[in-house]
């Protein structure tokens, strides 16, 4: 009787404190969670914010292409890796970073990325790279100062108070000074790892150790065998150590941007030894003197430059051949002018032109502008940017009318409606679940040029914007830029708005529900059109 009591209480102890075990494991399970997304949204708000991926990488040409070889030195906590599982496809990424508290916020990052449905692989290597290898090098690691805040060890306040102290710790830098981690080169990690592969992408952001990291890659850079450069680089005097190294190897500078990010000083230093996707502008002619010169200058003088300029005529009988020379004559004065070539196609038709002509073309990327449509002046960085997603197939910009007329409301508002509601109506399957749109010529389309010969290139027969757009839809999606492009509303000035926008619907509808053939004869040629006014004019 009397050991019972004590029994009872001891057991119902024990469920008590087995209880109380449970809930804080759950707590804390629930505390490491929520832990995990501050982490996150803290790296997301003070890092990505400020570096803009796309603006640095894409529109200056260096971006990762798919089945790509990506190495990052400096991988914190996989904010670059996520870039890349968003932009590329198949490629395969190794992450070098050593400091313990970001590493295991990486390896958190790149198991959720390696189970999305991309096709990318993303490993780890918890080792830093430097000039040579070592067992044990000094890490300097950021630390918390005395008043409170966040540091680096050049002694510069990153975020200061209480708000950076908590910052180090998500971040990780709450380790001491110097601490010491293994070591590795990139030339012998290549030579273990990668013995028959380069390097695509080499991206360098170990916070001042990004020359001796570059110096450990000496045996591949003399191969040729990385391809794209891009470091995060603080201090002007190791910027300029490092771009000489670069260009001694035969790199070209693609852009040096100095920008401040939490409170310090960096250089983006972007630097490629092959070229970016290049990109080729055909333009179909038939008797347009009065447009191509200043399609042509708009075309030429776009930033960065496309590889050429391709007009492709279908047997012109005005000065259209003449106005071409003398304005790629006038163009030569400009920097680096791109090359204007003038070739007769043996058939005429707009499809026929345009395949006529692509097939003089060297570029990647293919531009189809008509010529009454004027680019923006960033449309070469637009279409390698757009096109740089492996699943846009085809894309287009949306269109401006100029002309007599102060107001075009009616066709732009159609224009804009009109990519959706005909595969809407008539295609609704395709249209939800396979991206189906519609693109019209003057909208200036771009495609990938193996993409766009794998489908055959254009119909010769008319209407072919959509069966173009009808056909590629299985390679990908079809997107319409939110940039616009000029053209020319001589059309609708001859014509009028009204009718030309219910022969536009028409042709469509016609084309869709397969009785084109007796649209055919409702809408002619623009060639046509000038020359019927012209010699109106003459009478």
């Amino acid at each position: 009787f009397f050991f019972r009591p004590l029994i009872a209480v001891a057991l119902r102890l024990r469920a008590f404190l087995w209880s109380m075990l449970q809930m804080l494991r759950c707590l804390w399970l629930m505390l490491d969670a929520l832990w995990d997304l501050f982490c996150q949204w803290l790296t997301w708000a003070f890092v990505t914010k400020e570096v803009h991926w796309d603006r640095v990488y894409e529109q200056h040409g260096l971006f990762v292409d798919d089945d790509s070889l990506v190495v990052e030195v400096g991988a914190n906590t996989g904010i670059f890796a996520g870039y890349v599982n968003r932009v590329a496809r198949g490629c395969t990424m190794y992450c070098f970073e050593p400091a313990p508290r970001p590493l295991e916020q990486l390896r958190r990052q790149l198991e959720r990325l390696n189970a999305t449905q991309t096709g990318n692989r993303f490993v780890v290597q918890p080792v830093a790279l430097a000039d040579k290898p070592s067992d044990g090098l000094p890490f300097l690691s950021f630390r918390i100062s005395g008043w409170g805040g966040l540091q680096d060890f050049y002694d510069n306040d990153l975020i200061p108070g209480t708000l950076g102290t908590w910052a180090s710790w998500a971040l990780g830098y709450n380790a001491p000074d110097v601490v010491s981690v293994p070591c590795d080169t990139l030339d012998s990690f290549a030579q273990a790892q990668l013995p028959d592969r380069g390097i695509d992408f080499l991206k360098i952001d170990c916070e001042g150790g990004e020359e001796a990291a570059l110096q450990g890659a000496e045996f591949l850079l003399s191969q040729g065998a990385i391809k794209q450069v891009a470091a995060e680089v603080q201090g002007k005097d190791r910027c300029d150590r490092m771009e000489a190294l670069l260009r001694g190897h035969g790199f070209k500078q693609v852009e040096v941007e100095q920008t401040r990010m939490l409170g310090k000083t960096e250089y983006y230093m972007l630097y490629a030894r092959l070229h970016a996707p290049s990109v080729s502008v055909v333009i179909p002619t038939l008797d347009e003197e009065g447009s191509i010169q200043d399609t042509l200058t708009v075309a030429a003088i776009c930033k960065p430059r496309p590889l050429e300029i391709i007009v492709a005529d279908g047997g012109s009988t005005d000065a259209t051949e003449q106005v071409v020379a003398e304005t790629a004559q006038a163009l030569a004065a400009f920097p680096d002018p791109p090359a204007i070539r003038f070739v007769r196609c043996p058939e005429s038709g707009r499809g026929a032109q345009m395949n006529h002509g692509a097939q003089q073309a060297a570029g990647d990327y293919l531009v189809f502008l008509h010529a009454d449509t004027r680019l923006p002046k960033d449309a070469v960085a637009i279409v390698r940017r757009v096109l740089a997603d492996s699943a846009v197939a085809l894309a287009g910009f949306r269109t401006i009318f100029s002309g007599q007329d102060s107001s075009y409301w009616p066709i732009a508002f159609h224009h804009r409606i009109k990519t959706h509601y005909p595969f809407m109506i008539l295609r609704p399957y395709r249209w939800l679940f396979h991206h189906l749109r519609l693109l019209f010529g003057d909208q200036a389309m771009f495609v990938r040029r193996r993409e766009f010969w794998r489908i055959g290139g254009y119909s010769h027969e008319p209407a072919e914007d959509i069966s173009l757009c009808d056909r590629i839809t299985h390679l990908g999606k079809i997107r319409e830029v939110d940039r616009y492009v000029e053209t020319s509303a001589r059309r609708f000035d001859h014509y009028g708005t009204t009718r030309v926008t219910l022969i536009h619907v028409a042709m469509v509808l016609a084309y869709l529900v397969g009785q084109f053939d007796r649209m055919r004869r409702m809408y002619p040629p623009q060639s046509v059109l000038d020359r019927r006014r012209s010699r109106a004019k003459d009478i």
